[in-house]
Order: structure tokens, then C-alpha cells, then sequence
């Protein structure tokens, strides 16, 4: 009964949420932490979480399983700069180039992503991080830029994964929730 309640519950909040920040494209199942600045076009899979603070730009699809930290930064299109006799604040912006990030993504706290960034499947990106390239799938990476630091599985470990992630996994487990210490 607990788990219908809390199912029912997650349900109706997030179709509340989902009207207040305008978002036609999210799965209910997703989750954040208010405040935060999102595009109206984010398209984002089952069981996401984001965290507060995080400004997500327009032209971003996030995968299912995805767990974003607090302050996360995805940016958009850049001022044009290079347009002599315009001041670069009436110079207008670039178009804003598609960013993806795939399933089962953990990105850490005070991340910084580049529009048009791809990062693979089961990736993790260190908090504090600059991403201006694409991430192959279940690296760990970090630093600014961020580099690779290691595989986050091995091949063989990657195809278990893979099949669980294939086989649509339901709620289980302890959800991504922070908990209050205070």
C-alpha cells in the first residue's frame, strides 16, 4: 500500500510540475529540486533526477536513469563576438546545437556542459567539471576540459549492464533522494 502511495504521490506532483515549468516532453516518473531554470523543449526519460540550481538550456535530451547534482550548467549558444561595428551585446546568439545525454548518466556537482556535448550511456562526470567534447560511453571523466580517467565497468560488465538497462528495470532499490540532515 506504501508504495502505491508514494507511486500516486510521485504521479500528481509531477503533473503539477510538469505544468508549472511548462515541460511537454518529461516522463512523470522524473524528479528535481526547485529552484531551477529549465527549457520548455527538455526532453528527459524515466526516473531522472536533477538538482537544484541547475540551468538547462534549450535543445537538451536527457535518458532514462539519469542523476544530475545540484548547480549543473548546460549552456546554450554562444554571443557572436566577431561581427565588427556591433557591441557584442547586440550582436545576437548562436544557434543552440543539441546536447544528449544518454542513460544511466551521473553528473557530479557544478558541472558545466558545452551545448552539443554527446555523453555516452553510464557515464560519470566529476563535480566541478567543464565538458566541451563528447564523452564515449561508461567513462569517468573530470577536470576543465574534462578528460578520461577510467572505464566505469569492464566489456564484460558493460553487456550485463546493458541488458539490464534493455530489459526497462522498474523502480527498485533506494531512489535517488537526498536526505535531510539538518
Amino acid at each position: 500500500m506504501k508504495n502505491k502511495f508514494k507511486f500516486f504521490f510521485r504521479y500528481i506532483r509531477s503533473i503539477i510540475r510538469n505544468m508549472n515549468y511548462k515541460l511537454k516532453y518529461v516522463d512523470y516518473t522524473f524528479d528535481i529540486q526547485k529552484p531551477i531554470n529549465i527549457s520548455k523543449d527538455l526532453r528527459m526519460g524515466k526516473y531522472g533526477f536533477i538538482g537544484k540550481g541547475s540551468w538547462i538550456c534549450p535543445n537538451v535530451v536527457l535518458g532514462n536513469y539519469v542523476i544530475i547534482a545540484p548547480h549543473l550548467a548546460i549552456l546554450g549558444g554562444d554571443h557572436i563576438y566577431n561581427t565588427p561595428g556591433i557591441p557584442v551585446i547586440f550582436s545576437g546568439r548562436s544557434k543552440t546545437k543539441k546536447t544528449i545525454i544518454n542513460d544511466d548518466v551521473w553528473i557530479g556537482y557544478r558541472v558545466t556542459i558545452n551545448s552539443g556535448v554527446i555523453i555516452g550511456k553510464g557515464a560519470i562526470i566529476a563535480a566541478g567539471s567543464v565538458v566541451t567534447k563528447n564523452v564515449a560511453p561508461y567513462s569517468i571523466v573530470g577536470g576543465n576540459p574534462a578528460k578520461f580517467i577510467k572505464l566505469r565497468l569492464s566489456t564484460e560488465e558493460q553487456l550485463v549492464h546493458e541488458k539490464m538497462l534493455l530489459d526497462n528495470p522498474t523502480f527498485f532499490g533506494v531512489y535517488n533522494q537526498p536526505r535531510k540532515l539538518y
